[in-house]
């Protein structure tokens, strides 16, 4: 990290905060994907803190706040945060879950093979991805600094998120996108570690994360029971477009089925 390089001005935008609710004494821990921020995550947070669980978003180091600032940061650095908050919240909470989505998924499943968590859920797990941009992103991060992405304004509905868009999704920025497939490498190492009890939910129209992860999962873990769940109409973002319910449902009964 090179600190002369992150602008004094840095700040953390509205849907980029962490979020923490306090409920009942299971508590379930949310990554938020590559470039996203917690807000991504709100909603299922609520319905999971309305099912009675204390539930805790945290934010990856250099997300909602600015690409300059993500740029001084790198895959060891999220996969630290992400055990750190469980760590943290373990102690407060033993047997807290995880949860997450994209990139998110692969430091859930990390994680919760690294330290036996009982049950996981994976939405969206990037462990493959379709986008060409992050794929050949390892081959270009030195003559090529960006790339424009597939994101467009009308992609978010809420003005916030649009002005998060613009910073993090209107160019995919090599450097950044070779440590996201840094962190897929790490991940799909781990899957044969992962012994939880284990939830998929993929999307049929997700342009981002191919349905047959799911397959994927099931042939390289050790998970204890998987069930893959596969919606039809949402995009990459599961937990905040059109299946949202669905998947909210599918993630809540699977917490609470003991």
């Amino acid at each position: 990290m090179r600190l002369s390089r992150i602008p004094e001005s840095t700040a953390v935008c509205e849907l980029g905060r962490r979020i923490e609710l306090r409920g009942g004494p299971q508590a379930v821990l949310l990554f938020h994907g590559w470039t996203g921020w917690p807000g991504r995550l709100a909603q299922l947070a609520e319905r999971l803190h309305e099912a009675g669980h204390t539930v805790v978003v945290p934010r990856l180091p250099g997300h909602g706040t600015s690409m300059r600032d993500m740029l001084e940061t790198d895959a060891s650095v999220w996969l630290r945060r992400a055990i750190d908050e469980y760590l943290d919240l373990n102690a407060q909470y033993p047997g807290a879950y995880l949860a997450g989505t994209s990139m998110g998924a692969i430091l859930a499943a990390i994680v919760a093979a690294r330290f036996n968590v009982e049950r996981v859920a994976l939405l969206a797990p990037a462990f493959r991805n379709t986008r060409r941009s992050i794929v050949l992103a390892p081959f270009f991060r030195r003559i090529v600094p960006r790339v424009r992405g597939d994101w467009r304004e009308d992609h978010e509905s809420d003005p916030r998120a649009r002005e998060m868009g613009r910073e993090y999704a209107a160019y995919h920025y090599t450097a950044m996108a070779a440590e996201m497939l840094r962190m897929q490498r790490i991940g799909l190492r781990a899957l044969a570690d992962l012994r939880a009890e284990t939830l998929v939910v993929v999307s049929r129209s997700d342009r981002a994360v191919p349905p047959g992860v799911a397959e994927l999962i099931a042939r390289r873990s050790s998970a204890a029971r998987l069930e893959t769940v596969v919606v039809d109409r949402s995009n990459h973002h599961l937990a905040e477009h059109v299946d949202r319910d669905i998947v909210a449902d599918a993630v809540v009964r699977w917490f609470a089925d003991r």
